[in-house]
């Protein structure tokens, strides 16, 4: 089993005014670049508490959170009833799963859209 280096923090972790500030302008700039949509289902990935996809999950059908913490799952699976959106939770350590690296293209946010487009003009 692997080490939940979160079991000790989850309980508080959304006390940091800091850090609830940040996932607030986190948020707004995601509103801001993606045109939301209930038909969506995105992935929130390191999801700990929730704390992002709870300010998401009205504008979206569903979201998949990925995290490797149980007590950051706990947390967030506590709060799921009250979500505007439905909720999968996947406890995954991708070390275990063989993976090598993580990519995101967080820098274009747009990716998906943009290539779907594409594919519909071609």
């Amino acid at each position: 089993m692997t080490k939940d280096f979160f079991a000790n923090k989850a309980g508080s972790y959304e006390q940091d005014t800091c850090r609830l500030d940040n996932v607030a302008n986190i948020a707004d700039a995601i509103s801001r670049a993606v045109r939301l949509e209930k038909t969506m289902h995105i992935m929130d990935f390191g999801s700990g508490t929730g704390l992002l996809l709870e300010r998401v999950s009205p504008y979206v059908g569903k979201i998949t959170a990925v995290d490797i913490s149980s007590a950051m799952n706990s947390q967030l699976r506590a709060k799921t009833e009250k979500l505007g959106c439905a909720v999968d939770i996947l406890e995954i350590d991708l070390e275990k799963e063989g993976l090598d690296g993580c990519k995101s293209t967080m820098d274009t946010p747009n990716d998906c859209t943009s290539a779907s487009a594409a594919r519909t003009r071609a």
